[in-house]
């Protein structure tokens, strides 16, 4: 009897010993299941909608998930027209990363090395709605004539090209819509239509009834006992901004307004 309570004592002990290994090994075990290709119908819909909002011209067509830091993420791969992206992100739908292929493919198919930047013409019509809200709204008297899509420092960013009175602008919006850059061409046309050097800022007559309605909101505030006269669009430094012309009492003002109805200088004439 003794001798069976002794077997039985010990064997509990080896039980006891062991569970913490088998435990520990099933934990590994539920991980290793957590890692590893994933069937795109299988990605929670929480997380393919954040991934395609964050590529919302690419084509999903592969993804994978993965334990970070105890917290489990999705990687999807999108087909997009200037190559492959790839989106991280978490099981509640936080987008983490955004990553484009550090190879891009050429108008035949074939993969070739890109220089950090894979630029790629799309349609205008193609360019997500977000994108081109953002750029009209920066340079509202503009019109779009052409746009390309291009991976840059790993985000993908449009590039949409405007003509204004005052000459080109080139328009530089994230996916997500927010504009990273509205910048003016360094060449302008003279009245022959010859390509000249531009000195750092170029002025074309503009009709006040044409000058953006949050521009000219902007000047009345600045000047609210005069009336606009006349008006001229520039270029300054890559910037749009516009020069608005006020009669008021004490003579000419000159209000000088960036696209976005920001007041940069108000002057009153020398001669006034």
């Amino acid at each position: 009897m003794r001798l069976a309570f002794a077997l039985g004592l010990l064997l509990l002990v080896a039980c006891l010993a062991f569970l913490p290994f088998a435990l520990g090994q099933t934990g590994r075990d539920t991980q290793t299941d957590d890692e590893g290709p994933v069937a795109l119908a299988d990605v929670p819909n929480l997380v393919m909608e954040a991934a395609k909002k964050a590529v919302p011209d690419g084509t999903p067509t592969k993804a994978e998930m993965h334990t970070e830091d105890g917290r489990l993420l999705y990687e999807i791969e999108f087909d997009t027209p200037p190559g492959e992206v790839e989106v991280e992100v978490a099981a509640d739908g936080s987008v983490l990363k955004i990553e484009a292929d550090e190879e891009d493919k050429d108008g035949n198919g074939d993969e070739v090395e890109d220089e950090d930047e894979g630029k790629t013409s799309v349609a205008l019509g193609d360019v997500p709605d977000v994108v081109m809200e953002a750029a009209k709204n920066a340079v509202p008297d503009g019109t779009p004539t052409e746009a390309e899509m291009e991976a840059e420092h790993g985000r993908v960013v449009y590039e949409i090209e405007f003509d204004t009175p005052c000459g080109g602008v080139e328009v530089e919006v994230a996916a997500d819509g927010a504009v990273l850059e509205v910048e003016a061409d360094e060449e302008g046309d003279d009245e022959g239509g010859d390509e000249v050097g531009d000195e750092d800022e170029r002025e074309t007559p503009v009709g006040l009834a044409d000058v953006p309605d949050i521009v000219m909101e902007a000047t009345k505030k600045a000047v609210p006992d005069g009336t606009p006269i006349e008006a001229e669009m520039a270029t300054e430094d890559g910037r749009v901004l516009y020069k608005i012309q006020f009669d008021t009492p004490r003579g000419e003002v000159e209000v000088e307004v960036a696209a976005d109805g920001t007041v940069l200088e108000v002057e009153a004439d020398e001669d006034g």
